[in-house]
């Protein structure tokens, strides 16, 4: 890899987790090596990547379902990385660019070990982009392109030249299986991104940080979206009345397109305000006393870099149930959260992610199952802080630098680059 390589950069455009690792990334590329990738990208991925346009050459929205298109974009470059987004692996196979797929959640996808049986269609779809002709190569991405979630995971992992994956288990291993053996992946720490040199200027921050996430993506319907974090927010600001946190600074954060149908009737004792920028944010979280969002692995990741603690809100879809679990293992006190809502595991994705967004709203609303327990676990936690603060981050720590190893993800993938072009 020298300056003059094309890199091509894109983010699975579901919530804000792929696009902050894409994010830590293209910052290790651009500080540590004076390189900056070109970006493709949809919704909450796109958004991003022009939130920090610096550390680009040219950022573009993606074809995605187009696959004559997606093969444009990536003919011409020497790597593409890409961070969950199936759609531009494949295209970089089909167009026999090397590919470096970045995943967060290697452990968790639901592969058969029939995935990879030479014979089986998987394995024949994965031949047909990589070893056909021109024509077939493009007929194979069309097919690709349009597989279920799972399935579609599975070839692009097979397709790329190096799957980099950040460790999240037991032993930092994912369950073994013919499906995963047959990727060619290798372990990474925790991507995450830098925390600005600003950090050592002080300043005004909010003492407690609360991100209601992306929720923003294909499966996701905007009025239960709206109506979670509706919730979510007026379950934190019964919380905090009678704490030290009480008109502190309280900032809530995430998605601006949720969060401004919220602007009117608002909690006066929050400051519900969007970051500018994921190095806003990340400047913000390492000032702040502790942290609060859905558990998605990325945000864990970034709390616990930074030694802040971790509270976890309610889940948004089924991954941050088997993230919640994984985390907490043997030492659920030391991860205290609200558990509110259902957690189906099994149907249609929309389906299931409008169950468990609409059993949190139902849980956590006046007089739900779990409103009065959510306001109490909150206020424990923020009470518990001022006495405890220290032990919270060490115990927290005990276990997460169990699961992630370390916090130098970012530089691994980007040393995985440079030997790839």
């Amino acid at each position: 890899m020298n300056s003059n390589s094309r890199i091509l950069m894109t983010a699975e455009p579901y919530g804000f987790g792929p696009s902050s690792k894409a994010l830590a990334i293209a910052r290790e590329l651009a500080e540590a090596h004076g390189m900056r990738a070109y970006f493709t990208g949809l919704g909450t991925a796109y958004s991003a990547a022009t939130r920090e346009a610096e550390l680009f050459s040219a950022i573009s929205t993606s074809a995605r379902y187009d696959t004559d298109l997606l093969a444009e974009e990536v003919r011409g470059h020497d790597l593409v990385i890409s961070v969950m987004e199936p759609s531009l692996a494949l295209a970089a196979a089909a167009e026999e660019v090397p590919c470096l797929y970045v995943d967060s959640l290697f452990w968790m996808w639901d592969w058969p070990d029939e995935f990879a049986d030479l014979e089986g269609p998987q394995e024949q779809q994965i031949r047909r982009i990589t070893e056909g002709t021109r024509q077939q190569r493009r007929g194979a991405l069309r097919e690709a392109i349009n597989l279920p979630m799972h399935e579609a995971q599975y070839v692009a992992h097979r397709v790329a030249a190096q799957v980099c994956y950040q460790r999240y288990g037991g032993e930092a291993e994912p369950t073994r299986s013919r499906a995963r053996d047959a990727c060619a992946a290798k372990p990474t720490g925790a991507i995450v991104d830098r925390v600005p040199a600003a950090r050592q200027l002080g300043g005004d921050s909010p003492a407690l940080i609360v991100s209601v996430s992306g929720l923003s993506n294909e499966f996701t319907e905007e009025s239960y979206a709206t109506g979670w974090t509706r919730a979510v927010i007026d379950t934190i600001a019964d919380a905090i009345k009678g704490t030290a946190f009480e008109g502190s600074g309280t900032r809530v954060g995430g998605n601006a397109d949720i969060l401004d149908t919220l602007s009117v009737g608002a909690d006066r004792s929050l400051e519900i305000k969007p970051w500018h920028s994921h190095e806003d944010f990340m400047l913000d979280l390492s000032r702040a006393a502790a942290f609060a969002a859905p558990p998605g692995i990325t945000s864990i990741a970034e709390s616990w870099a930074i030694g802040v603690p971790f509270f976890a809100l309610p889940i948004q879809h089924y991954a941050h149930a088997s993230i919640l679990q994984r985390m907490r293992g043997s030492n659920a006190d030391a991860f205290p959260g609200i558990d509110a809502g259902a957690t189906p595991t099994t149907g249609d994705l929309v389906d299931v992610t409008a169950t468990v967004l609409n059993s949190v709203i139902a849980d956590l609303r006046e007089g739900g199952r779990a409103r009065t327990a959510a306001v109490d676990h909150v206020r424990e936690f923020l009470v518990g802080l001022a006495e405890n603060r220290t032990t919270f981050i060490a115990r927290q720590d005990l276990r997460l630098s169990q699961l992630f190893g370390s916090a130098d993800g970012a530089s691994e993938v980007v040393r995985e680059a440079h030997r790839l072009c």
